[in-house]
C-alpha cells in the first residue's frame, strides 16, 4: 500500500483547495484572509515560486537521504526555501514584469 499515501493524500489537498476556493468567493473570513497584503503578494510570485521549487527540490530531498546528517534541518530547509523565494521575486521584477508591462500593447 505504498501508493495509497500519495492517493488519498494528494485527493484531500484537492478537496481542502476546492474547499477554500468555494469559500473565498463567499464573504467569509477566509476571504478577508486572503484579501490582506501578505497572501497577494505570495499569489502574485507564486508561478516563480512554483517554478524553482521545483528546481532545487529534488536534488535537495536526494541529497538529504544520501547524508546522513543528523543536524537541524528545519534551519537548511527554511534557509533554501527562502532563496527559492526571493528567486522568485527577482524573477518576477526582472523577468516577467517587463513582459507583462508589454501586455499594453496588444488589443484584446
Amino acid at each position: 500500500m505504498e501508493g495509497f499515501e500519495d492517493t488519498v493524500g494528494y485527493s484531500a489537498i484537492a478537496f481542502v483547495s476546492l474547499g477554500i476556493i468555494f469559500l473565498a468567493i463567499e464573504r467569509t473570513p477566509v476571504r478577508w484572509i486572503l484579501s490582506l497584503w501578505l497572501p497577494r503578494k505570495l499569489g502574485t510570485y507564486a508561478y516563480g515560486i512554483y517554478i524553482y521549487h521545483l528546481l532545487v527540490i529534488f536534488p535537495y530531498n536526494a541529497w538529504r537521504r544520501w547524508r546522513h546528517f543528523r543536524g537541524a534541518w528545519l534551519v537548511l530547509d527554511i534557509a533554501i526555501y527562502s532563496g527559492v523565494i526571493c528567486a522568485a521575486i527577482i524573477s518576477y521584477h526582472f523577468y516577467e514584469a517587463p513582459f507583462l508591462r508589454l501586455k499594453r500593447h496588444f488589443v484584446r
